[in-house]
């Protein structure tokens, strides 16, 4: 978690990355799964890594791969709907791994990997077509405009998103801002490369999906999910 992670193409995170409430017990939880749990990316020595690689107790059929995982609801729910695949969590944000870590403890679960980092630097570490797979779900839309450049979606990133899945391989892609929906479309309009699966409806979640925290409170608020799957040709 140093901070030279960030400082290699002056990227930086706005907000903590860590929470003041982090008691000692969660440090202590977080610090042990580096020895299983966690993959110590630094994107000054790792570079084109084969993701299986991240599991070496475990061979996965297949790899997917969760950006911005949160309190890890969805994650941690797709590795037990599918044990024999391979799930990678990346969040620069530490406060919800505890709650992973002590779910992946208690049900002896080996199909996670957690990668605490910069997603864009960890998914430029990547090889080529090297994930199944790849999640992206109410990423933060950062509304005003001033700050529409840390949006994560960007056209770097979906370029990087085209390299890194397989021939058809799905981007799934979940949010409830009406203008950050319009912003990823532009994006992939632009791009070029992906398409947009029409047999499955945005208002209906994806298949065997379970509901966030984050999903449930924009709910509360009236504001309504939608799901949408890319697909690379």
């Amino acid at each position: 978690m140093s901070e030279d992670y960030i400082l290699t193409e002056n990227r930086r995170f706005f907000g903590r990355r860590i929470s003041k409430l982090f008691s000692p017990r969660k440090m202590a939880i977080f610090e042990q799964a580096k020895q299983d749990i966690f993959f110590d990316f630094n994107p000054n020595i790792h570079k084109n890594i084969n993701p299986i690689d991240l599991f070496p107790d475990f061979k996965p059929k297949r790899i997917f791969l969760e950006i911005g995982f949160g309190g890890g609801e969805h994650l941690l729910h797709r590795a037990k709907l599918n044990p024999d695949d391979g799930f990678i969590g990346c969040d620069a944000f530490i406060n919800g791994t505890v709650r992973v870590i002590e779910d992946m403890r208690q049900n002896n679960t080996k199909n996670i990997r957690l990668i605490c980092s910069d997603a864009l630097l960890f998914i430029r570490a990547l090889q080529d077509s090297s994930l199944d797979g790849l999640y992206l779900l109410y990423p933060d839309p950062w509304h005003k405009k001033r700050h529409h450049k840390r949006r994560f979606v960007q056209n770097d990133t979906v370029n990087e998103f085209v390299r890194l899945l397989k021939p058809q391989a799905c981007w799934r892609f979940a949010s409830d801002i009406v203008h950050y929906i319009q912003w990823v479309f532009a994006h992939i309009h632009q791009q070029g490369d992906f398409i947009m699966d029409n047999h499955h409806h945005y208002t209906q979640p994806f298949e065997g999906w379970i509901s966030t925290k984050y999903e449930q409170k924009a709910l509360r608020e009236g504001r309504y999910p939608h799901y949408f799957e890319f697909i690379k040709p």
